[in-house]
């Protein structure tokens, strides 16, 4: 028999706890947990749901439940806690109105009708349905959820029993939003320690455009310890007008999810809600979805007037992505955390998704992380990414409303169309106008492509909009091909606020482009430090400024930059460092003021070489400046003092510039003889006539324009070698 196992940790330990230590599962159980009562089901034309739900209550030794078979189903198969069902050589068909499987506490043990009051956490019911037993349970009461974003789609009020004052009366952990009387559901205690594995599942649902839980593939709800493994789902209505997710988890921790194939599924492939934590899922593919292949809402149902998908929500933690794949997909990877009941802001953290391969058909960018239930908190890192976007969309598309800190990388745009929208677009969204993000970090964003006309001015690594933000870190981005445009970092907001910005590692082969470009749109910036090192370019600027800042002034280091045509286009004020800059075929000045905003600004280099002048103005800009080897013209500076400046029309060397008398003069040094060292003796006998033999002197050097005292002369008759000359320091 061939051997398709899952192992994992969690299950072993279930297992351990009910008797089954060391067992393999899948295919491979031992002979006898394969043999045991109840174990193994080959499913017929004859075989009814509720016979094969009455197997899989059934408790026996082994808890593990082998499937095999064509199984068409008329509801949906109940799953209940501590157990595995394995239907590798099984092909399972759902109802044609109701989900494939569900686990046992997804359904509710008491349904009643309840009134809540907006603000109050307090639960009324007239039926008197409320029980001692209940504390601690989950409630969920229809319509008296968030109304964020779309006020005629109200999530369910989602809670967990806190107290039980009386038949009539309960108090929850959250408020409702809205005052009314409606359907509440009670929920059993969690399930734990569920395993699915293998088979094929079909999603029957023809439905016209379904908002409704029943419209799922696989419902889990409340659970931990859930393990779905090594199985196909596909669905058979048209894209948004069949069933809903395939696979939907909500209310659950500790998931692994791995090696799942969906095909033609109508909306979502794999669909978490909040909340959810502990997540660890891996070797997603899918073909043609007609939503998202692998979504993450914290708060859901908000796409419809009238939508029931809202039935749990709350914050979604500690997530780990691997290896998705998808063809012709509405996108692969969505992520969006809302507004939940009592105006409740929910986030998304602790998330990393990494290998994102495929194509996208519709939905812009592979990866998009937005508002949608309200705003969205989010804060993670998404790495290699290679999938093709639709149209000109971001490969990576972050727009959240809350940023905390965000890492991007490992982005390789190889599509035959301009990235006008950038690679990697972070921009917040407007729906809260006054968060601060935290950090951004982009590295390795590569574009590989040559496509656009050589008029294109579009084409950026980074567009970046945030409001506030601490830190932007960006390294690794380039473009190795002559692309027509190539921009490393766009600022796509007004008003932007960034504390400290560093690039570093940036090249481009691009015939236009620049490394830090504000466009018109970004006016009123204001950035407190930028840092530029091992920067190379085939042109343009590290600086191009097409707007005015805020005026606040810039601490600009630049620590290694050749190639390029200039350093910075300037319209704020500034204090420019310049280290080991080497711009050959440089054109125009280097810094140049283009703004009657650009004032103060202050300029030194050191170690840099470029052959045009180092600043050129448009007005009567405040600049100042200490070049000692890039051509300055004086005449346009507010020098300081001691500052030293290369001009040809003041001298052929650098001038010092001498703030008690306004005036510049050689910054040569005054030359000096220094003290030579006393000299070694040495054994070089002087030639004589005579055979005594005379040790010569080495005069002692003496500073310059001081006759050297005379000495005792030899004989004339007796030549006599000269010492070392000394050489004078000028």
């Amino acid at each position: 028999m061939t051997t398709r196992a899952i192992h994992t940790r969690r299950t072993m330990i279930g297992l351990a706890g009910i008797g089954l230590a060391g067992a393999v599962l899948g295919e491979a159980t031992t002979a006898s947990a394969a043999s045991a009562v109840g174990a193994r089901f080959t499913a017929t034309a004859k075989t009814t749901t509720d016979e094969l739900n009455r197997w899989l209550a059934a408790r026996d030794s082994t808890r593990i439940r082998r499937l095999t078979g064509v199984v068409v189903l008329t509801k949906p198969l109940v799953v209940p806690a501590n157990t595995l069902l394995d239907a590798h050589g099984a092909t399972i068909t759902g109802p044609p109105t109701d989900n494939l499987l569900r686990n046992a506490a997804s359904i509710a043990t008491v349904v009643t009708s309840v009134a809540v009051t907006a603000g109050s956490p307090v639960v009324t019911s007239a039926a008197g349905a409320f029980t001692a037993d209940m504390v601690g349970r989950r409630i969920q009461v229809l319509d008296a959820g968030s109304r964020a974003w779309r006020a005629g789609a109200p999530t369910s009020l989602y809670g967990r029993v806190v107290t039980v004052t009386s038949p009539g009366q309960a108090t929850l952990d959250v408020p409702a939003t809205s005052t009314l009387t409606a359907q509440a559901y009670v929920y059993p205690v969690a399930d734990a320690d569920i395993t699915i594995q293998g088979g094929t599942w079909i999603n029957r649902n023809k439905n016209s455009l379904s908002q409704k839980l029943s419209s799922h593939g696989f419902l889990i709800r409340r659970a931990s310890g859930v393990t779905i493994a090594d199985l196909t789902v596909k669905g058979q209505g048209a894209k948004q007008m069949g069933g809903q997710y395939a696979i939907c988890l909500g209310d659950v921790s500790d998931v692994t999810v791995s090696k799942i194939t969906f095909t033609n599924t109508s909306s979502d492939g794999l669909h978490f809600q909040g909340p959810a934590s502990k997540l660890r899922i891996s070797d997603i593919t899918g073909s043609n979805s007609g939503d998202d292949l692998v979504a993450f809402t914290g708060v859901d149902g908000k796409s419809r007037d009238g939508s029931r998908l809202g039935d749990v929500e709350g914050d979604i933690t500690d997530v780990v992505l691997r290896n998705v794949r998808g063809s012709g997909c509405h996108t692969h990877l969505k992520i969006t955390s809302g507004v939940g009941a009592g105006e409740v802001q929910r986030h998304v953290s602790g998330f990393t998704a990494t290998g994102i391969s495929g194509t996208v058909s519709s939905g812009g960018a592979p990866v998009n992380v937005v508002d949608y239930a309200g705003s969205t908190s989010f804060s993670g890192s998404i790495t290699g990414v290679t999938a093709t976007p639709s149209g000109a969309s971001a490969m990576v598309n972050v727009g959240p409303s809350i940023l905390g800190d965000l890492v991007v990388g490992d982005v390789t745009w190889t599509t035959a169309k301009v990235p006008t929208n950038g690679i990697v677009r972070v921009v917040q969204s407007a729906t809260t106008p006054t968060v601060t993000a935290g950090s951004v970090t982009v590295r390795n964003v590569v574009r590989k492509d040559t496509a656009g006309k050589i008029t294109d001015t579009t084409g950026a690594g980074l567009v970046l909009g945030t409001r506030t933000l601490g830190t932007l870190t960006v390294s690794g981005v380039g473009c190795p091909v002559p692309a027509p445009h190539f921009d490393s970092v766009q600022l796509a907001s007004a008003g932007m606020r960034i504390d400290s910005l560093s690039i570093a590692s940036d090249s481009s082969a691009a015939r236009t482009g620049n490394v830090l470009v504000f466009p018109v749109s970004s006016k009123g910036y204001s950035i407190g430090a930028a840092t530029f090192s091992s920067i190379s370019r085939s042109t343009g600027s590290l600086w191009s400024a097409d707007a005015d800042g805020d005026g606040t002034s810039t601490d600009i280091a630049v620590r290694g930059y050749s190639g390029g045509k200039a350093v910075a286009l300037l319209r704020s004020p500034a204090s420019i460092g310049i280290v080991d800059l080497a711009q050959p075929a440089g054109t125009g000045a280097a810094v140049r003021l283009t703004s009657a905003a650009a004032s103060p600004v202050r300029i030194t280099t050191e170690r840099s070489t470029r052959p045009p002048v180092l600043v050129s103005r448009s007005g009567a800009q405040r600049v100042s400046a200490s070049s000692p080897t890039i051509v300055v013209d004086s005449s346009l500076l507010t020098p300081l003092d001691g500052d030293v400046v290369l001009d040809p029309r003041l001298g052929s060397t650098p001038q010092r510039y001498d703030a008690a008398s306004a005036t510049w003069s050689s910054a040569q040094p005054q030359p000096t003889v220094p003290q030579a060292p006393t000299p070694a003796p040495t054994t070089t006998q002087a030639p004589a006539p005579t055979p005594t033999q005379t040790q010569t002197p080495v005069p002692t050097p003496v500073p310059a324009g001081t006759p050297a005292p005379s000495s005792t002369p030899a004989p004339s008759s007796t030549p006599t070698p000269s010492a070392e000359p000394v050489t004078q320091e000028g």
